[in-house]
C-alpha cells in the first residue's frame, strides 16, 4: 500500500488516520516491536517481516507475513497490538488486512476502528476522505495471512521490492513467469499448471547465488550485480516487450525496475540486436526451447510435463478439426446456432477415424476429450488431410449423427 492505505479509507465519526513516512530508525524499532507482539498472538505460527529493497531513505509500511493454517480474527489481531484502524482486504482465498498502530508504541485507548476502502471515481483516480486529519502520527501495518508451506516462497517473492519483479521480466520471454503462487512453467500451447514454490531451488536454476541472497543486498548496485548474473539473461528475451499497462505503470513508477533496464543493465550488458528480426526471433525461439528442455529435467517432471502438454496439443488439434468441419457442416445441414452447435457435438461423439484416416460413424459414443475428429487432419495440423473426401462424407452422414446424438440426450 505503499504508507497510504488509510488516506483512501473513512469510518463515520472518525478522523483520517495520518501515516506518514517513517525514517530508517523508527522503521527498525516498529518492525522489532511488532514482530514480536504478532509472534506473541500466533505463537505456533511463524512471523516475517518482507526485506526492503536496500538503499531506501524512508518506509510507506511494515509488510509482514504470518505463517498459520486457520481464519483469522483480524480485529482480534488488531485490538492485542493496540491499533486505532483496520481495513479488511480479505476474501475466501485470501486473509489481509492493513493497520494504523501508533508511532510512540502507546497502544490505543478504546477498541479498534474498523475503516472501508473508498472507491476510485470515475477517472480513475483515488478519492481522498473528506474527515480531517489526525494530529496523531501513525505507522501502516501490512499483514498477511499465508499458508506455512507456501511462507518461504512468499517471503522470497515479496522481499526486496523489485528483485522478484525483475526476474520475472528476464524469464517471461523464455516462456517462464513468476507469481506469489510460485515459478511457472509456461508451454507456447497453454500455461502449464506445475509451480515450483521452493526459492532455493529456482534460485539454483536460474544460476544465482543462494549464498548471495541470504546474505543480503546493501546496495542496489549489489542487488543489479546479483540478478544480473541470472544464466537465462538474453538480450533477445528482454528486447520483446509487451505494451500493457502493468509495463507502462512499471517503467513510470517502479523507479528500481526502470533504473535496472534503462541503466544498469546497458552499461555492463551488449544491448544490441542482430539487425536481421528474423535472425534473432529465431535465436530466442532456439533459446525458449533449450530453457524449457532443462527447466523439465531440473526440476523432475518430465513425465507429468508429457502427459499434460500431450493432451493440450491433442485438444487443440480436435478443435482444429472441428473448426474446419463446420462449414461443411454448414453447407451440407442448412442449420445454424443451436442447432449446429448439436451437429457439431454429435461429430466429436460419434465420428471415429479407422488407420487409413477414413471417418466413419461409432455405435457407441465416446467423451469429447476422446474425440478422434483431430485424426481428419493433414500433416501441417492445421488443413484436412482429404477436404473433397470428407465434404462427401460429411453430407452423407450428419443427419444419422445428429439422430443419434439425440437418442443419447433423450435416453
Amino acid at each position: 500500500m505503499g504508507g497510504g492505505a488509510f488516506m483512501q479509507a473513512s469510518a463515520q465519526g472518525e478522523p483520517t488516520l495520518n501515516t506518514p513516512r517513517m525514517s530508517p530508525g523508527e522503521y527498525r524499532t516498529l518492525k522489532q516491536h511488532y514482530l514480536t507482539k504478532l509472534q506473541q498472538y500466533f505463537p505456533t505460527g511463524k512471523v516475517v517481516c518482507l526485506t526492503e529493497a536496500p538503499e531506501k531513505t524512508d518506509y510507506g509500511d511494515i509488510d509482514i507475513f504470518v505463517a498459520v493454517d486457520k481464519r483469522v480474527n483480524f480485529i482480534d489481531v488488531a485490538n492485542y497490538l493496540g491499533a486505532t484502524g483496520v481495513i479488511y482486504h480479505s476474501s475466501k482465498k485470501a486473509q489481509k488486512c492493513t493497520m494504523a498502530v501508533p508511532k510512540d508504541l502507546v497502544p490505543s485507548s478504546r477498541p479498534v476502528v474498523e475503516y472501508k476502502h473508498i472507491d476510485m471515481n470515475n477517472d480513475r483516480k483515488p478519492e481522498v476522505s473528506s474527515a480531517p486529519v489526525s494530529r496523531e502520527e501513525y505507522a501502516q501495518i501490512d499483514v498477511e495471512i499465508v499458508h506455512p508451506e507456501l511462507l518461504e516462497w512468499y517471503t522470497f517473492y515479496s522481499s526486496y521490492g523489485d528483485l522478484v519483479g525483475l526476474l520475472g521480466r528476464i524469464v517471461k520471454n523464455l516462456w517462464f513467469t513468476t507469481s506469489d503462487r510460485g515459478f511457472w512453467l509456461r508451454m507456447k500451447e497453454l500455461d502449464y499448471s506445475k509451480t515450483v514454490d521452493d526459492p532455493k531451488q529456482v534460485m539454483s536454476f536460474l544460476g544465482l547465488s543462494v549464498e548471495k541472497y541470504d546474505a543480503g543486498f546493501r546496495t542496489l548496485d549489489e542487488m543489479y550485480a546479483w540478478i544480473g548474473a541470472c544464466r537465462l539473461l538474453s538480450v533477445e528475451a528482454i528486447k520483446v516487450k509487451r505494451d500493457n499497462a502493468s509495463e507502462r505503470y512499471k517503467e513510470k513508477k517502479r523507479t528500481i525496475f526502470t533504473k535496472f533496464f534503462k541503466e544498469w543493465l546497458p552499461a555492463h550488458m551488449d544491448m544490441d540486436l542482430a539487425e536481421d528480426e528474423e535472425e534473432w526471433n529465431a535465436k530466442l525461439q532456439q533459446l525458449r526451447q533449450m530453457h524449457l528442455e532443462e527447466a523439465i529435467d531440473f526440476f523432475s517432471i518430465r513425465e507429468e510435463y508429457n502427459v499434460k502438454h500431450n493432451a493440450i496439443v491433442l485438444q487443440m488439434n480436435n478443435a482444429m478439426a472441428a473448426s474446419l468441419l463446420k462449414p461443411f457442416i454448414t453447407q451440407h445441414s442448412g442449420r445454424a446456432d443451436k442447432q449446429l452447435t448439436e451437429i457439431m457435438r454429435a461429430f466429436r461423439r460419434y465420428v471415429g477415424v479407422d488407420a487409413s484416416g477414413n471417418p466413419y460413424v461409432l455405435r457407441r459414443p465416446h467423451a469429447d476429450v476422446e474425440s478422434q475428429l483431430h485424426l481428419l487432419l493433414g500433416e501441417d495440423f492445421e488443413s484436412l488431410a482429404d477436404p473433397k473426401g470428407t465434404s462427401e462424407w460429411v453430407k452423407e452422414h450428419w443427419e444419422e449423427l445428429r439422430s443419434l446424438e439425440r437418442q443419447r440426450v433423450k435416453a
